[in-house]
């Protein structure tokens, strides 16, 4: 679905929707899987180009510009505030036009015509929001979480994690590291938690497996992600192999 595209802009929308959100769904695992998903775009037309509100570093509004958007929602390029905030009717106006279009459709991706950079998805099935200016790596890490129920692997904060990853890329600390949810994939003689700051000779910061404290989007100890780079950590980088195999397993059941 498409918010803030007036008439005139529809052809923009299409491409947009080419580009960024079928470009996305055709990087790096999933490009051999094609079968598995399906898109329907649904062209909804706004009165005018979408609004954005600009906010201070306490969370403030400083500037609204307002538009009459189909949707209602609003890039706050604030990544305290996930990118966007809703109108009131946003939830209960895509969850009518879902039913509409595509009953069956368990996922739902909505871009929205900004500048600004900025995506936000739920964990698992439910909607992602994206921005034009945000690009297709964001869209597809967002996918990572609305489609494969990914965690993110980047660190932003210095928590400490204390709870259980309910993510397959992401791991407080096993009692046993033999038991970590990836250690299939983690090569002999690989030390385990492994130091990021000096990783063994010869490890490939995208597909070598270990095991790296700091994940969550929050947590710098306590929990674990399985590689150096990869796109639920920095964007730009292909899924690493852990998360590739929850993608695969996800779509072999639809092929």
């Amino acid at each position: 679905m498409g918010d803030g595209y007036a008439e005139a802009d529809m052809n923009a929308y299409g491409s947009q929707v080419t580009s960024q959100v079928l470009g996305a769904l055709r990087l790096d695992q999933l490009l051999l899987h094609q079968g598995a998903l399906r898109v329907v775009r649904a062209d909804l037309v706004s009165v005018e180009s979408a609004f954005e509100s600009d906010y201070n570093a306490r969370g403030t509004i400083i500037s609204d510009v307002f538009r009459s958007s189909r949707l209602g929602l609003i890039p706050n390029d604030s990544w305290d505030r996930c990118w966007f905030d809703m109108s009131t009717f946003t939830d209960a106006r895509i969850e009518k036009l879902r039913l509409r279009f595509a009953p069956d459709a368990d996922h739902v991706i909505v871009l929205v015509k900004s500048d600004t950079w900025g995506g936000c998805s739920s964990v698992g099935p439910g909607t992602g929001y994206f921005t034009e200016g945000s690009g297709m790596a964001t869209v597809a890490h967002e996918m990572g979480h609305n489609l494969f129920a990914l965690g993110d692997e980047y660190v932003s904060d210095a928590e400490t994690f204390t709870g259980v990853s309910g993510y397959p890329n992401t791991s407080e600390t096993p009692s046993d590291w033999t038991t970590l949810k990836w250690f299939d994939l983690v090569a002999p003689n690989t030390p385990l938690p492994t130091n990021a700051a000096r990783p063994p000779a010869g490890w490939n910061r995208r597909t070598s497996v270990g095991a790296f404290e700091g994940a969550g989007g929050s947590y710098a100890t306590g929990l674990f992600r399985p590689v150096l780079e990869c796109r639920m950590n920095q964007n730009n980088p292909p899924w690493c192999p852990v998360c590739g195999r929850k993608i695969l397993s996800d779509l072999e059941v639809f092929e």
